[in-house]
């Protein structure tokens, strides 16, 4: 695994080829309309970027449970003002089951593997993440985190983290 200090849109950093993914952290829940819930944070990125990753996510979720996922390749309008490819692959990881819980080590842990499998089967060479459960889930990541998480992510994982004053504006924000 290594380490990133960038605090801009994770979905800008793929580069324009299949072989790389940016990772949405997520939750399990579901809305009545099938839709999964992303209501904050990099998951609100996606849903509103992104069209239809929510429902996309909603069939996962419903046929298959609270797991790590490829899910697609979607258009990101703002990769474009970037002069990228338009298209960029999604992996979800989920970091809590519902979306008003914290978000728990053991989750992280679990999806962790399960990205690598999904690097694996997909021939992924870099993938992009956050901080896992760092934000929204209330998680240290330095503290919690980043000791579960090294020991299962390999070298074609990059955890991106904003800088410390950004990322403490934030929490104090989202409160």
């Amino acid at each position: 695994m290594k380490e990133l200090r960038y605090g801009r849109n994770i979905f800008l950093l793929p580069k324009n080829n299949s072989s790389e993914a940016a990772v949405v952290t997520t939750n399990g829940m579901c809305r009545a309309n099938g839709r999964a819930v992303m209501g904050a944070g990099i998951a609100k990125y996606v849903r509103d970027n992104m069209n239809g990753s929510d429902l996309v996510l909603g069939v996962m979720l419903k046929l298959n449970g609270n797991h790590a996922y490829l899910l697609g390749r979607f258009q990101d309008p703002n990769r474009l003002d970037d002069n990228l490819d338009p298209w960029v692959s999604v992996i979800t990881m989920p970091t809590k089951h519902d979306w008003r819980e914290p978000s728990t080590i053991n989750l992280i842990a679990r999806s962790a593997h399960e990205l690598i499998e999904i690097a694996d089967k997909n021939h992924l060479s870099k993938i992009y993440l956050p901080a896992p459960g760092c934000n929204h889930g209330g998680l240290d990541y330095a503290a919690q985190v980043r000791p579960v998480i090294a020991k299962i992510l390999d070298p074609r994982f990059v955890v991106c983290r904003g800088s410390g004053v950004r990322m403490r504006l934030f929490r104090v924000l989202a409160v």
